[in-house]
Formats: structure tokens, sequence, C-alpha cells
């Protein structure tokens, strides 16, 4: 009953339309960022349209923080930490992966633009995205095998 492979366990949780969606919203936000040079304006949307900052970390660090009681806890504790920490990883899943798909986007952007006109600041752009969205889907990644052997381990202390 729980022998899912771990890819197997994220392509579950992967929402295709989703991902599209926003990655397309990512590319357009890099099309800006492209005409507009160093403007604001193009890093006001990114900032709103990823909704990367304290919206995303709070929820990552809520449901980090539940893990560890829910996991190292005995008891009642351990059960309502539990039940917490699926509630927080169902807030920051869909948050995790609209960053994901916007700095995925982005970074498609910048690196045509990087090959086109051989900008220094499309390849910083394409390096950091890469970098931010290697660290986000390791976090988002990491969530959901957490999720599941939680919920492997309280399956089993229920029967």
């Amino acid at each position: 009953m729980f022998n899912k492979s771990t890819l197997a366990l994220l392509f579950k949780h992967f929402d295709k339309t989703v991902c599209l969606k926003w990655s397309t919203i990512g590319v357009f936000v890099g099309i800006l960022g492209w005409i507009w040079g160093q403007s604001k304006i193009p890093t006001t949307i990114l900032k709103f349209a990823s909704g990367f900052g304290w919206m995303l970390i709070a929820p990552m660090l809520v449901a980090s923080i539940l893990f560890l009681v829910a996991y190292f806890s005995k008891g009642r504790k351990s059960h309502l930490a539990y039940g917490d920490f699926q509630n927080a990883v169902a807030w920051a899943h869909p948050k995790l992966l609209r960053a994901i798909s916007v700095f995925l986007g982005l970074m498609l952007s910048a690196a045509v633009c990087w090959a086109v006109t051989d900008s220094i600041y499309a390849l910083k752009t394409v390096l950091l995205s890469a970098l931010l969205n290697g660290v986000l889907l390791w976090i988002w990644a990491a969530l959901l095998v957490t999720a599941d052997e939680l919920s492997k381990r309280f399956a089993l202390a229920n029967l």
C-alpha cells in the first residue's frame, strides 16, 4: 500500500494547468524586463506574480516547525501538530508551485534574451532564477515527501 516512489508522489501533486498558466505569466514578466531594462515595473510585477516574500516563506517555516513537533512529540500533541502540518502543507503547496512556475518562465525568457543580445544581466537573471528555482523545487519536494512520511506514520499508528 505504501510502495510509491518519490517521483510518483511528486507527479501526483504536480498541477500542469496551474504551472503552465504561471509559467506563461513568468515569460511575459521576462519580456517586460527585456523591453524596459532595469526599470522597477517588471521587478514589482515579478514580486506580485510569484508571490515571493514573507507570504511564501511563512507557510514553509510554519510547516517545518509543525513537522518537527509532530515527528518528535508523543500523544495528543503529536496528533494535533500532524493535523496542523497537513493544513500548512496544503497552504504552502500552491504558493510554492506558483513561485517555481513564474521563475521558470522568467528563466526561459531571460535565456532567450541572453542568446539574442548577449546581455550579462540576462545571464545573471538566468543563473539566479535557476538557483532560486532549484531551492524552491527542493523545498516543495521535501514538504511533500515529509507529509507522505508523516501520513504513513500516523496511518500505521491508528491501526
